[in-house]
């Protein structure tokens, strides 16, 4: 009866464990999940919000080029600048993959560059050069177009991580529903199953010694 106790406990003490480690996993697959939404929102949804309004004022720059608007580049172009400098330093407060930090940071010394550049555009008689601002704007574009591209490719990444720690824990509570019914019945087993009695064995008959008279 004694080992059938220890038995039945040890049994309630493996359940135990094996309910404890699959939650401590679940609970890791459920963090990267949680961690791979936060950082498809935060770090690719609204940088990639951010080229595009980035693209969108170096287009308007483009265009003043276009059509030597001297009055945007003496009135407007500080302000697109301003907005500009503070949308990449939004950028760079996020979450940067190595590639996505040094692309960007040729990106930021490339505006730097166009902005120093465009100064004689606001007095026509330095004789500003165009083509060099053009060219300029086009490698921006381009840097602009990776720094998308790299957003796309790290959502997707990101995405996969997740649905590997989803399928993960289905698969992880599909093993522990099975470990638990086979340990369940073990432990029914060892409740339900009637201890042995100990057989007597039988005493062999006692000679008898007959002491008889002697005549």
């Amino acid at each position: 009866m004694k080992k059938d106790k220890i038995r039945f406990f040890a049994g309630l003490l493996l359940v135990f464990f094996v309910i404890l480690a699959t939650y401590r996993i679940d609970q890791a697959n459920f963090d990267k999940v949680e961690d791979s939404i936060i950082t498809i929102y935060e770090d690719r949804l609204v940088v990639k919000d951010l080229i595009f309004k980035i693209a969108d004022l170096l287009d308007e720059k483009r265009m003043a080029l276009a059509t030597s608007d001297t009055a945007f580049f003496q009135r407007r172009n500080a302000v697109v600048d301003a907005q500009i400098g503070q949308l990449l330093r939004l950028f760079r407060e996020t979450r940067l993959t190595e590639n996505e930090e040094r692309t960007l940071t040729d990106f930021g010394e490339q505006i730097e560059q166009l902005q120093a550049a465009e100064a004689e555009m606001a007095n026509p008689a330095t004789h500003p050069d165009r083509d060099e601002l053009s060219t300029r704007l086009e490698v921006l574009k381009g840097q602009a177009r990776t720094l998308s591209d790299i957003q796309l490719s790290e959502g997707k990444r990101q995405l996969l991580i997740g649905s590997r720690a989803i399928r993960s824990s289905k698969l992880l509570m599909q093993v522990e529903l099975i470990v638990l019914i086979v340990l369940a019945l073990g432990i029914q087993f060892l409740v339900l199953q009637k201890p042995r009695r100990k057989t007597k064995e039988p005493k062999e008959p006692e000679e008898k010694t007959f002491k008889g008279k002697i005549t």
